[in-house]
């Protein structure tokens, strides 16, 4: 059998409806996280559309679908970006009424994440850290400059001066080599 101009092929269609009721089955699963005022563990569909797309929960009828099948109804992805935007707002309310200790959990040190993170700090502590030995050693040289021009500077404070810096200037350009380029 040939299909005429304007059908569609049963299959298509089937396809079509059921990817149109499990986009409606989104919709009335995040009304009724809502209503419950709670979000399943874990649970971050809500997060993006391409999250929302990739939900897939047999239970309650949610399969994958594409992000242009979320966006084919525009009043169903209307109410359902209204959904999300009410999960997000939940799980921030959420996460403000547990303790601090449980929020601001760090990853552990012997995973790759927290390995990361603890390489990233140690970086920016060097970045800091290198920025406040320049501006110091500016400010020495910028101090050191207007003192030794000055004209009543006493004889005997020039050579503490000279003192102080051939005891220390050795130790500043001895730490800038240990200064790491830090991408």
């Amino acid at each position: 059998m040939r299909l005429r101009k304007g059908q569609t092929a049963p299959g298509i269609k089937r396809k079509s409806e059921h990817g149109a009721a499990s986009v409606r089955a989104r919709l009335t699963a995040l009304k009724g996280f809502l209503q419950a005022g709670t979000l399943p563990d874990g649970f971050d569909a809500y997060a993006t559309q391409g999250k929302l797309a990739e939900w897939d929960d047999a239970s309650r009828g949610i399969d994958k679908v594409s992000i242009y099948k979320l966006k084919k109804d525009r009043n169903v992805y209307e109410d359902l970006c209204e959904a999300c935007d009410a999960c997000k707002a939940l799980a921030d309310k959420v996460a403000a009424k547990q303790p601090t200790s449980l929020r601001a959990q760090k990853p552990a040190e012997d995973t790759k994440r927290g390995k990361d993170r603890s390489i990233k700090e140690k970086r920016d502590q060097i970045r800091v850290m290198t920025d406040e030995l320049i501006s110091m050693y500016m400010a020495y040289k910028d101090l050191e400059r207007v003192h030794l021009t000055s004209k009543q500077l006493a004889e005997n404070t020039r050579e503490l001066i000279k003192e102080h810096k051939r005891r220390f200037e050795p130790f500043l350009i001895r730490s800038k080599k240990y200064i790491p380029d830090t991408p």
